[in-house]
């Protein structure tokens, strides 16, 4: 009798630490939070902390290529792949682990998707717009035609049959698709083009606005 008692008191004492263990919770910090209205397509698959502190949709670019958001800081599923210069919006930090941006979603027109990046993944100082450098375009196959030189009348006039296409400059809203099927750093296909992309107006060139999802000249 008297060792039957001994077990259940040595049970009992075992049980409680096991017991404490399971219900501790070990990470306060990391509570979850639902949040909505951001208008991202993957809204419902990004995981929101409680103590993430908001940026109040402060512009910002990706500093480095390929780039990859997560669905939640450095260990998330791959949100896309971004170049270095792409427009972002910063919309909250949870402490040093990661940055929350929403971007212009590279693979569908008009939609923006969010993700966490690490602090170091973003460039410093505000955006600013900058010319790219298209790829070389082919020689002119077309004939050259020198018009013959008129005395006052200026200088030769000469036409150029093949045209190259140029690279788009400082705060250009369009450019064409590359001669290798890909658009310029900062731009996303769309209408057999390439437009530049953008979650507020603060990613657009000065005097442009954002209008669904694109820079544009008009409101």
């Amino acid at each position: 009798m008297r060792r039957g008692v001994a077990v259940v008191v040595a049970l009992s004492f075992i049980g409680c630490p096991l017991l404490k263990s399971r219900n501790s919770d070990d990470s306060p910090d990391g509570a979850t939070v639902t949040v909505s209205g951001t208008g991202a397509r993957n809204e419902k698959d990004v995981l929101r902390y409680q103590q993430e502190v908001p940026l109040n949709d402060e512009a910002g670019s990706i500093g480095k290529d390929n780039v990859q958001p997560k669905a939640y800081p450095q260990l998330g599923q791959t949100v896309a792949t971004l170049s270095r210069g792409y427009p972002v919006t910063k919309k909250a930090k949870y402490f040093s682990t990661g940055v929350l941006i929403q971007f212009a979603d590279p693979t569908t027109p008009g939609a923006t998707l969010l993700g966490w990046v690490t602090p170091e993944e973003l460039a410093t100082g505000a955006p600013v717009a900058t010319a790219t450098t298209a790829p070389t375009a082919p020689k002119p196959t077309g004939t050259i035609v020198v018009a013959p030189v008129v005395k006052d009348a200026g200088a030769v006039a000469v036409v150029d049959a093949g045209t190259a296409p140029s690279a788009p400059q400082a705060g250009a809203l369009f450019t064409q698709v590359g001669t290798d099927g890909k658009c310029p750093v900062g731009f996303v296909a769309n209408g057999g083009g390439c437009r530049r992309p953008c979650a507020t107006d603060a990613n657009c060139p000065p005097k442009t606005f954002c209008k669904a999802k694109f820079c544009s000249s008009t409101k």
